[in-house]
């Protein structure tokens, strides 16, 4: 995953193999095959390749970045044959996943995403270590975007992203369309297990990214507290240079006191170890990146030309930060080594802790950091859903997630939400969802059948306006269960033996607690005067000694003998209260 620019040289890291290729013949007369295998392919590029082959034909050598002998993923058909397809749909899914992280539209097209594709970018490596397998070139992450155009792209990726997670069916028109630059691609992708596989993929690389997102968010710290170091000190030098009678771009008569701070002197924190996938130091409350820091880095520079102090000054920050930008790439190395090899995370490379333009350069790093994090968290907020199980084709049922995958929802034609909590939100009514809550608690003794009705109806509306209703609680287990029972009985006359084995056959967890299915059997005897489920005994609660809270068992007399074997000198003053109680809790 490179977040320099493209085309800028890159230091040798663990990441990349560094190969240099020589022109040079060898004893034998004979050109060197990397070397001519390289230049065949700069002339088959026709005038994209003809600054590659000019140069080529100078030098008498060159180091090539993890040189990948192959051809064209779409040129070729191997890759898209059995047993092949498989291995290659889930390439392509992590490959698409990570292109709507790095905002890449240079690849794979889509059109929803507004991505015009380059199929060129994608190899299919015919030997070496990667063969076999799709290889991406030309990655980098985009410089942040306008704001609005950025809500835009990220809106339509976290749509794209929770449809294509939960729903093969979009999976499978995302692949096609991603292929559809060769017709024999197009042709052999169009099957369920392929589209399973892309769909896999997805999930896979989105995992494996997670991996590094507390790296990321680190990274991003580090560079704003450099950045924000440099402008404040900066702007301190600015006002003391600003003397009332003195001709601009003149030195003080006294230096600022203090020393040039923030140098070589101050290294960057170092990445703790206990970063997880899951950390929050960079989160959604955090200041976006202010344009106007583009515009005072640029005033710095150009004061610097006409005022000494600031030079010299600026010449300070670009020292320390080049050494600052060295220990973070130790840093971010080292990281990698010990914690993404492990988890099969992709692994960063950046052009942008060279040194060469320092201030610049950790700046830009900044924002294409920021403009990462956020993406990864719309794509982390759309695999935070699920698909809802299907009873019939006007009815859903699910719980607390579910209820929140609303682009997914609209997708399969649900209208309509139930709400069986007191305490889950009900959704924005922008989203057009007719809503009903039936607040309550899952708890033996709520009585529950005060809803049936409600309930039902409620149902019975969204199938006759032609939609679809999902019926949640919190897990989709019990009391949500439970109203979809009693609507079963009321609207469809079937028996609650009837209801529950059909709906436990589509959601085998389900679990409706005792009260509740006492309260269904009522139902039952009520509607068809018999019984066809036996209420199953809960198990009681243990009871729990005064003394050390240590659970002792059932019965009364356990509780008495415990006391008395364990807490002897305290069990007269137990002895009349557990005699005239149930249990001293």
């Amino acid at each position: 995953m490179p977040l320099g620019r493209r085309g800028k040289d890159q230091k040798e890291s663990q990441t990349l193999r560094n190969t240099l290729l020589k022109a040079a013949c060898d004893d034998k007369g004979a050109t060197a095959g990397e070397w001519k295998e390289a230049h065949g392919a700069a002339m088959l590029l026709g005038r994209r390749g003809a600054d590659l082959e000019e140069q080529m034909a100078r030098s008498p050598c060159m180091l090539v970045m993890e040189y990948i002998p192959g051809r064209g993923l779409f040129q070729l058909q191997e890759p898209f044959q059995p047993p092949q397809i498989l291995r290659t749909a889930e390439d392509l899914g992590r490959l698409f996943l990570l292109d709507m992280l790095l905002g890449n539209a240079d690849r794979l097209p889509c059109e929803a995403l507004g991505w015009r594709g380059n199929p060129h970018n994608v190899l299919f490596c015919d030997s070496g270590v990667h063969a076999g397998r799709m290889v991406a070139i030309d990655s980098a992450v985009q410089r942040r975007p306008p704001g609005g155009k950025m809500w835009l792209e990220d809106a339509a990726c976290n749509k794209l992203a929770e449809l294509a997670l939960n729903d093969v069916g979009v999976a499978g028109s995302i692949l096609r369309e991603a292929v559809s630059c060769s017709p024999f691609a197009v042709r052999s992708v169009d099957s369920p297990d392929v589209h399973k596989a892309f769909q896999q993929g997805l999930l896979t690389s989105l995992q494996a990214t997670l991996h590094i997102k507390g790296l990321l968010e680190m990274m991003f710290d580090v560079l704003s507290g450099w950045i924000d170091e440099f402008i404040s000190d900066m702007e301190d030098v600015e006002t003391t240079t600003e003397v009332p009678g003195t001709p601009p771009g003149t030195r003080p008569t006294t230096p600022p006191s203090a020393s040039p701070g923030p140098t070589v002197h101050i290294t960057p924190p170092p990445i703790p170890s206990h970063i997880t996938p899951g950390g929050t130091r960079w989160g959604a409350s955090s200041p976006r990146t202010s344009i106007s820091t583009t515009q005072k880095i640029r005033s710095i520079g150009r004061e610097a030309r006409v005022n000494e102090l600031i030079s010299e000054r600026l010449d300070h920050w670009k020292a320390a930060m080049r050494e600052r930008g060295e220990e973070l790439r130790a840093a971010v190395e080292e990281w990698q080594a010990k914690r993404a090899s492990c988890s099969g995370a992709p692994r960063l490379t950046t052009g942008f802790l060279d040194g060469t333009c320092p201030i610049v350069d950790a700046y830009e790093l900044k924002v294409r950091l920021e403009h990462m994090l956020q993406r990864l968290r719309v794509l982390q907020d759309a695999a935070a859903t699920a698909r809802p199980t299907r009873l019939l084709r006007h009815l859903w049922v699910g719980g607390a997630v579910e209820a929140n995958s609303l682009h997914l929802l609209r997708h399969l034609g649900v209208t309509h939400l139930l709400n069986a909590t007191e305490d889950l939100l009900l959704p924005d009514p922008a989203t057009a969802f007719q809503t009903l809550r039936c607040s309550m608690r899952d708890m033996e003794e709520e009585d529950i059948g005060r809803f049936f009705a409600a309930a039902a109806a409620f149902i019975e509306e969204a199938r006759s306006s032609g939609g679809a209703a999902l019926v949640h609680c919190h897990e989709g287990k019990s009391r949500s269960v439970t109203l979809v029972l009693a609507y079963f009985m009321q609207a469809m006359d079937w028996t609650l033996k009837q209801a529950l084995d059909f709906v436990t056959a589509a959601r085998p967890q389900v679990s409706p607690n005792a009260g509740f299915m006492a309260r269904l059997i009522r139902l039952e005897e009520s509607l068809h005067g018999t019984k066809t489920v036996k209420l199953k005994k809960t198990k009681p609660e243990p009871r729990v000694c005064p003394v050390c809270s240590e659970k002792v068992g059932i019965s009364l007399q356990s509780l008495s003998v415990h006391i008395r074997t364990k807490h002897n000198d305290v069990a007269a003053e137990y002895e009349l209260m557990l005699r005239t109680c149930d249990s001293p809790k």
